[in-house]
Order: structure tokens, then C-alpha cells, then sequence
């Protein structure tokens, strides 16, 4: 694989990474739809696993919304077709009347179809406690 073809990569999966904070933010449903494989396990960070059906029905129902979302750190590694993704996150969930600010890291797998198109196949959050004061 050529510099050029991994730099490519790289950024596609993290404009796909950043289009995707910002479809949970919005509730652009579409965009996730486009974003995320029909294979996607999602891993929350209460250990809630989730395919991308329900997670887009409960979203596009409005049983859960996101706002304030903001990636602080964010590298890929690419394998080929595969990339891996880790960052960290800011976000705040709100599910029915509780909203919850989460500090997070994200491991993420992007798989690059025939097309030439990324999806996130696989994702896993992790939040990370407060500091103690």
C-alpha cells in the first residue's frame, strides 16, 4: 500500500469518525445509516451490546439523544482494508428525562468495501471515571 493510498485511508476514516459524533449530535439517522455496517456490534459503555438496527430505531424514536459531542484525541492504524480507530470523547446522552456527560475511549474497527467506501463495522466505548478530588 502507497504512502499516499495510507494517508487517504487515514483521513477517510477519521472524517467517517467525525461525521458519525456529528449524525449522533444531530440524530442525522441517514448519515448513520450511510456510516455503519449492517454488521455493526456496538459495545456502549454500560456493556449494553447493540446492532445497528436497534441502535438507529432507538435514535430515529428519539429513546435516546446525544449532544455535545467532541473528539480530544483520535489515531488510526490501517491493515489493508481494515483501520483501526481509538480516541477519546466527549458526549452527553440523554435517554428519557436522565442525561448523563460521558468522558469515553472509543476503540473502533472501519472496513473498506469494494466500492471504496468506509463503514465502522465494530465499535467499543469505555468511559473513563472522574479524577478522584
Amino acid at each position: 500500500m502507497s504512502a499516499q493510498t495510507t494517508e487517504a485511508g487515514i483521513a477517510a476514516v477519521l472524517e467517517g469518525e467525525r461525521a458519525r459524533l456529528r449524525a449522533f449530535c444531530s440524530g442525522d439517522v441517514a448519515t448513520l445509516d450511510r456510516l455503519l455496517s449492517d454488521e455493526l456490534t456496538y459495545t456502549h459503555s454500560n456493556g449494553m451490546i447493540e446492532g445497528k438496527a436497534p441502535f438507529l430505531d432507538r435514535l430515529a424514536a428519539g429513546r435516546v439523544r446525544f449532544a455535545n459531542g467532541e473528539v480530544s484525541e483520535a489515531s488510526v492504524r490501517l491493515l489493508g482494508d481494515t483501520a483501526i480507530y481509538n480516541g477519546r470523547f466527549g458526549l452527553t446522552v440523554i435517554s428519557g428525562e436522565r442525561e448523563v456527560h460521558l468522558d469515553s475511549r472509543q476503540l473502533s474497527v472501519w472496513q473498506r468495501h469494494a466500492d471504496g467506501q468506509w463503514q465502522q463495522i465494530a465499535t467499543a466505548s469505555s468511559r473513563i471515571p472522574p479524577e478522584p478530588s
